[in-house]
């Protein structure tokens, strides 16, 4: 469904209505079927859509249909609850049900432990910036500060084309950036943009945009680092590699019919394999899955963006150093020229755009045979001009002090004057912070972000803090593990051509905890409820009637007063969710530092930091919170894990325990999902850090002197101070 489509207008004056009983805590109240006709008819005449609809019976079953209005019967009577009134009415009854309290008479399952002793519930629109600016008024607005050449003009037309044909439309602040880069990477002098503006608003393509105009007016036969791409977790890594790639095809034909080469991308880190015969061993590398003939790709899936496949480089191609991916779901190739896959070929052949982390650049500074691509000890002409720092936010405290004392080094060693370019959502006096990161003082550095008159008001969001019941002494993970197999049953069904899409409410959830330890309970609690084994196989032995949510299937005695104590999950029948005995088919994932990637087809994610910035899962519509979050600027980026699309409607849920943190957080539910930002410090002069950076600055001098020398050997000056002392001193003459 589109965001202007009138059923989801429709949608948003019934949620209005229900939200003000929700608000006080009462989650009983319905719309009658008399109600809800008069309701249709009043909202086809005051939109004048009786040319579009015959009558309010038709419309109402339209917005049915795509399972926006749920409708029961109460009695002999006919009524209808929005699927946000009734999904917050099962989580407010939300009980400790077993088998035992179904399996035995005189109605055990009302002695089941209540798991919400009380809930806080918000619902308001969400709040995205204005994509009003056509191609030719981009090109106009760029031109005004920035001369653009007619290649130029030719590679921002296809940057903003869309599959579809139809041309994508950007925001002002996007614009603004674009410009201000453009013109700043004219001025040969280190400078920075930092842009600022909420998750899934677009920042990344406020960099990508000109970053593409300036490299591809620049691309000759001379392969060299122009631009790094530095990133603080590996998953964000990937997701924005497989974006950037997929624009960067998007110019490939235009390059080739003016005689220029294509635009390459490489990756620097963990899973990037030394050279081909790496995968000759045993083991594959580090990320790399082997299947038959060949090896899966850790860092890239299939840039078809109906696929989602997985791609994988073929053992033939391989031993004939091809670098060429293909997906393991449809014939989508990469091609040689495109995608460097190996650190020996880039150390040859430099890519154009350099995916890699802060910890990669800090290992190979000092590598006699690496650094040059970081423009360490190369000409003038061949250094990176600009370098992009996303989720700024996340280089704070002691470790961002030692990214930004990083960058003053890198900036020494290769006598480079970028222009950096940071992304965030979550920064308080992001000049001055960025300002510090990259060692330059507040007058080199712009602000990027839209003001509130920029911004629309669209669709709308529900925000839940529920606060388990201390009385029932019962777990508080329990509620929690209770609300992730609920809401995911409360989203699309991915399975059953029969059921009601809305295309609003995704088919995902994240689960997010602060404690590793919290984590592991939760995944492993959370498949044993769905009725699986540790490694999530259906465990019909210790589980013989499968997940506890089958426990609320409609079809079970009682039906009727279950249903009015919300014991019986009639919704979720709706919408598709099998809750029969011996299911167990939603499949539960973990994404930590124990795991490396995300599973792209699982139904429910346990995460911790590791997810929580820059994965971009358009399915996603559910974030989970288990317990106070303790960082608000963390549980900004977690929040905008959901609703990727403009027209979904996410929930964000934060289960809170009635002590400590959690009961202040409860007071102050009005901060908890519009918390204040304080500004972040850099402690750039910790004697601490002043020290470990000390000796880092030692191994770039040793680095710098034996690169004068030629008849000094090649190798990595921190792989040899890093190894065995005995292996250092040895003498082997």
């Amino acid at each position: 469904m589109r965001v202007d489509d009138y059923r989801l207008e429709f949608l948003n004056s019934l949620e209005r209505a229900e939200s003000k009983l929700l608000a006080w805590g009462l989650v009983d109240g319905s719309f009658s079927a008399d109600e809800i006709g008069e309701l249709c008819e009043k909202f086809l005449e005051d939109n004048d859509l009786w040319s579009e609809y015959g009558d309010e019976e038709e419309f109402q079953e339209s917005v049915e249909d795509v399972g926006l209005l749920y409708g029961f019967r109460d009695g002999m009577r006919q009524r209808y609850r929005t699927r946000m009134g009734e999904t917050l009415r099962l989580l407010a009854r939300l009980r400790q049900l077993f088998p035992q309290h179904l399996n035995s008479p005189n109605r055990r399952w009302q002695a089941a432990k209540p798991l919400v002793g009380d809930f806080r519930f918000m619902l308001r629109p969400r709040t995205v910036p204005k994509r009003n600016l056509s191609a030719d008024e981009v090109q106009q607005r760029i031109e005004e500060s920035h001369i653009l050449t007619p290649l130029q003009r030719q590679v921002l037309a296809h940057i903003l084309s869309l599959s579809n044909g139809d041309v994508m439309r950007l925001a002002n602040f996007q614009v603004r950036a674009a410009e201000n880069i453009l013109s700043q990477l004219r001025t040969n002098r280190c400078s920075g943009t930092i842009v600022c503006a909420g998750t899934g608003s677009g920042k990344t393509l406020s960099f990508y945009l000109p970053a593409f105009l300036s490299i591809t007016q620049s691309i000759d036969t001379n392969d060299r680092t122009r631009c790094l791409a530095i990133y603080p977790r590996n998953e964000l890594l990937k997701d924005q590699l497989s974006e950037a790639y997929g624009q960067a095809r998007k110019l490939d034909s235009l390059l080739q019919s003016k005689g220029k080469r294509k635009l390459t991308i490489a990756t620097l880190f963990g899973a990037t394999p030394e050279h081909e015969g790496y995968f000759d061993y045993e083991d594959p590398p580090a990320g790399w899955t082997r299947e038959n003939g060949g090896d899966i790709c850790p860092f890239l899936t299939c840039p078809s963006s109906d696929c989602q496949g997985q791609m994988i480089w073929r053992t033939e191609d391989r031993r004939n150093k091809i670098h060429r991916l293909c997906c393991t779901r449809c014939s989508t190739t990469t091609e040689h020229d495109e995608l460097l896959l190996t650190r020996q070929r880039l150390k040859t052949n430099p890519a154009d755009i350099l995916f890699t982390t802060t910890e990669m650049l800090n290992q190979r500074m000092g590598d006699s045979e690496m650094s040059h691509v970081f423009g360490i000890g190369t000409a003038r002409g061949k250094k990176p001009e600009m370098v992009l720092l996303d989720e700024v936010h996340t280089y704070s405290g002691v470790s961002g002090a030692q990214t930004a004392m990083l960058l003053r080094r890198w900036k020494h060693a290769a006598g480079v004057n970028p222009h950096f370019v940071g992304l965030s959502a979550t920064l308080g006096d992001a000049r001055k912070f960025f300002a510090t990161l990259i060692g330059e003082s507040d007058s080199q550095v712009e602000e990027i972000s839209p003001p509130p008159e920029e911004c629309d008001r669209v669709g709308m969001e529900y925000l839940v803090a529920l606060r388990g019941d201390p009385a029932s002494q019962s777990s508080l993970l329990s509620t929690s593990i209770q609300t992730a197999m609920l809401m995911r049953r409360t989203l699309d069904t991915t399975n059953n051509n029969t059921a009601p899409v809305s295309g609003v409410y995704g088919s995902k959830e994240f689960v997010f905890t602060d404690d590793l330890d919290v984590t592991n309970r939760m995944f492993y609690n959370l498949r044993d409820a769905e009725g699986q084994d540790s490694w999530g196989r259906p465990d019909l032995q210790s589980h013989p009637n499968g997940s506890l949510a089958n426990l609320r299937n409609p079809q079970l005695q009682d039906e009727r007063l279950r249903n009015l104590f919300g014991q019986s999950w009639g919704l979720c029948t709706w919408l598709g969710h099998r809750l029969q005995n011996r299911t167990s088919a939603m499949r539960i994932e973990r994404t930590s530092s124990q795991d490396a990637g995300v599973a792209s087809n699982a139904d429910i994610i346990v995460a911790t930091a590791a997810l929580e910035v820059g994965f971009n899962d358009p399915e996603v519509n559910v974030v989970l919170q288990h317990k106070a979050p303790r960082d608000p600027s963390q549980f900004l980026q977690r929040k905008g894990r959901s609703g990727r699309r403009i027209e979904m409607r996410p929930w964000t849920i934060v289960v809170l325990s009635d002590y400590g943190r959690d009961r202040l957080a409860w007071e102050s539910f009005d901060l908890l999902f519009d918390p204040e930002l304080p500004p972040r410090e850099l402690p750039v002069h910790n004697r601490y850090v002043l020290r470990m950076q000390v000796v880092f600055a030692f191994f770039d001098w040793i680095a710098t002197r034996m690169r004068a020398h030629a008849s000094m050997p090649k190798g990595s000056v921190y792989r040899d101070f890093s190894g065995p002392a005995d292996q250092i001193l040895r003498n082997d003459t």
